[in-house]
């Protein structure tokens, strides 16, 4: 009953269809459609937030690991050695209680802490503060990658200066309409941080 309630949205008519065929629970009387059926009240006292936490912590891990094989080519195949620095304490017990699915999940056939940094490799920092790196000397050709990277850079650095050079124009900031004006000072904030990221990257791969 729940169950088919909470699937409704994503499930319409598979749902509603067994919806008619389901007796009512204990005889009790209940909507003839689904879609007027109310919403499951949430048991507060079945909430756990430690586990809540420990979850979100090992998703984000798990999500930050695959786009960084996917940033990098890296093939999904190809199993990965993780160090991560200073971990907290939902991270901790994610890892503890949760490594053979960060192991499946993300291909990953090693797990280190105590250093989340290094060279020739790629670097991350996740929400609660805790820093990733992923060795990739022997997985992926190092200097192609810091050609494309390196071609990336100069890309928006001509971006950039054109933007900036408008943004100088007494006249263009005068005469042109005050959201075209917002939109380059918000372009060139963006392209200024991604030079940023970058150059981050860059520095990780030396």
């Amino acid at each position: 009953d729940t169950v088919l309630r909470l699937l409704h949205p994503i499930m319409p008519f598979v749902t509603e269809a067994l919806w008619r065929k389901l007796p009512s629970a204990g005889g009790e009387s209940r909507a003839e459609s689904l879609i007027v059926a109310a919403w499951p009240k949430v048991d507060e006292s079945r909430l756990d937030a430690d586990a809540e936490a420990r979850m979100h912590a090992l998703i984000e891990l798990i999500g930050t690991v695959r786009a960084l094989r996917t940033e990098y080519k890296v093939p999904p195949s190809t199993p990965l050695q993780v160090r991560l620095g200073k971990v907290d304490a939902p991270l901790e017990e994610a890892l503890v209680a949760e490594e053979r699915a960060l192991r499946r999940m993300a291909r990953v056939e090693s797990i280190e802490r105590g250093n989340g940094s290094g060279a020739g490799g790629a670097h991350a920092v996740l929400r609660g503060g805790t820093e990733l790196f992923i060795p990739l000397a022997d997985i992926i050709d190092m200097d192609r990658e810091r050609a494309r990277l390196s071609a990336e850079v100069e890309r928006l650095e001509g971006q950039l200066r054109a933007t900036e050079g408008k943004l100088a124009n007494e006249t263009f900031v005068a005469r042109a309409p005050a959201d075209v004006v917002a939109r380059e000072r918000e372009k060139a904030s963006s392209l200024r941080e991604q030079l940023e990221r970058l150059a981050d990257k860059l520095k990780a791969l030396t």
